[in-house]
């Protein structure tokens, strides 16, 4: 293979006016790149899109995924049992379609490196093998670092060894990463029989940054505004719910030996406080809880078109474990407020819970649930209360 490096420096790559108000919709960048990935969705991949909005100071930010997986393919022997021998042959063309789909994917990523290259303000693409099979690390980004000590070649910030790529997140208005290699548990696979085995793997992601002047104040959430909309689609039939109170003083000491958290990092010793006042919501149809995850995504863009200046992240991750909402205000007396919309999938449980979760502490505290926080009614500087039969 070619082993191709490219440093440009050139213009800019023009991007969309971002529209204050105006959410994912809106976040759009380089049309050749999302055409790409309106090509992948055609082939059947899966994207992942993730939407952050930092209303200060006016950021957005739009982070797309896909994976990509070369498949080895061992045809199987006749068993003698005919549906069992049609399964196999279903099996072996299911795999041999993507494997095409995965070829074509590929050759439209280096397609639009290549069309991209002239215009970008760095790009780098390097192809050589490993382990003797083909491998690829693309980059590409426009514009330059906004923090002169991000100011780096992509050559100087993307890695590659024996277990993968390293390379640096620059904030820069426009990234693209593409990572193509061998799979290391392919040799392992083979050894164990498998008939079906992923010989390549990797990912391409895109990210997208753009800001808006808005020259109107900040607003804090009005939680009972939000929590009123959110109230509506949460309380319903087939819904429980219960409440959780959370508190550390800064007279309690933590300890990682009896105290264990799900939500937040205990730093043993640190003289805070904080207080935390949870709604949790519990719901076992799957059904049920992927139309109040719509729901509260709707309730969560209505709020922040209503209310464009609101200081917040929204994430909008297509995972059941996620950030929903979360807003975060510093107070003059040196404490903060912290709102957050949570969601959580309890595998054990086989349950879905969302967490409406508001959180008030000290400037170097943030907020806390404790391990098993589904079933408690409280905890109390290390003390737990929980509800009845949930012990």
């Amino acid at each position: 293979m070619k082993r191709i490096i490219i440093i440009l420096w050139a213009m800019t790559l023009a991007v969309s006016t971002f529209a204050q108000g105006v959410l994912k919709d809106s976040i759009q960048g380089d049309p050749h790149i999302e055409g790409l990935f309106e090509y992948a969705k055609s082939l059947g991949f899966h994207i992942s899109e993730n939407y952050h909005f930092h209303r200060l100071p006016n950021k957005f930010e739009k982070d797309c995924l896909l994976h990509v997986q070369l498949y080895d393919i061992s045809e199987a022997a006749p068993t003698g049992n005919a549906e069992e021998d049609r399964k196999n042959k279903e099996e072996d063309e299911r795999y041999r379609g993507s494997n095409k789909a995965n070829l074509l994917l590929i050759d439209s990523i280096r397609n639009t490196f290549m069309a991209l290259a002239p215009h970008a303000s760095e790009i780098y693409m390097k192809e050589f093998h490993l382990e003797n099979q083909d491998t690829m690390l693309y980059a590409m980004r426009s514009g330059v670092p906004a923090d002169p000590r991000w100011r780096k070649s992509l050559h100087d910030t993307f890695r590659y060894t024996s277990t993968g790529s390293h390379r640096a997140i620059l904030d820069v208005p426009e990234q693209l990463l593409f990572e193509y290699a061998p799979n290391m548990f392919y040799q392992k696979d083979k050894e164990a029989g498998y008939r079906i085995s992923v010989s390549q793997s990797g990912s391409l992601s895109f990210l997208v940054r753009k800001e808006s002047h808005n020259p109107n104040p900040p607003e804090f959430v009005d939680k009972k505004v939000m929590g009123k909309m959110l109230g509506k689609v949460l309380n319903r039939k087939g819904v429980t719910k219960h409440q959780l109170y959370v508190r550390k003083d800064e007279s309690y000491t933590v300890s990682r030996d009896k105290d264990s958290w799900d939500i937040g990092m205990v730093m043993q010793g640190e003289k805070w406080s904080s207080t935390t006042k949870a709604m949790v919501y519990t719901i076992k149809d799957k059904d049920l809880a992927n139309e109040v995850m719509h729901g509260l995504h709707d309730v969560v863009a209505q709020y922040i078109n209503e209310h464009p200046n609101t200081i917040c992240d929204r994430y909008d991750m297509k995972y059941d474990n996620y950030d929903i909402f979360v807003s975060q205000s510093e107070l003059k007396n040196g404490y903060k407020d912290k709102y957050l919309v949570l969601s959580r999938y309890d595998s054990k449980e086989k349950v879905q819970r969302f967490l409406i979760i508001e959180a008030r502490m000290s400037r170097f505290g943030t907020e806390y649930m404790p391990s098993g926080w589904a079933h408690l009614k409280s905890w109390v500087n290390g003390e737990k209360k929980y509800y009845k039969g949930k012990e």
